[in-house]
């Protein structure tokens, strides 16, 4: 996203997840470009968490994570909210500032496992 909000704003990078009950956003530089992200080395996106509370209203967040410029946020329809359990999230950094890697989110829903990954390895 290079620290930039799409043209049509957020509503419109977001629309695919409306009648969805789950969604995974994952986001690279979506707050910062990552040369300041690297001096910062932000644990968290605070305004883009702000921005998917606002669009997706009808979502609860049942976990983030973020490495440097990558970010996963997981979403669920707060009428399935009470069916998803053990959500986990985990980040590799491959090289030591942690400007490439990974950042990785998991879920239990109705005896079934899921993953979702985030990387920018190269």
């Amino acid at each position: 996203m290079n620290a930039r909000v799409p043209r049509e704003g957020p509503a419109a990078f977001l629309h695919p997840a409306r009648g969805c009950d789950i969604a995974v956003i994952a986001t690279q530089e979506c707050e910062e470009r990552l040369e300041t992200a690297a001096l910062r080395n932000p644990r968290k996106k605070s305004k883009w968490v702000e921005v998917l509370k606002k669009e997706l209203r009808d979502f609860v967040i049942m976990a983030t994570r973020t490495l440097m410029g990558l970010h996963i946020a997981l979403l669920v329809d707060r009428r399935c909210s009470d069916l998803l359990s053990d959500p986990q999230t985990a980040d590799i950094a491959v090289y030591l500032n942690g400007a490439k890697g990974a950042v990785g989110v998991s879920f239990r829903m109705m005896g079934q496992s899921f993953c979702f990954l985030n990387a920018h390895l190269k």
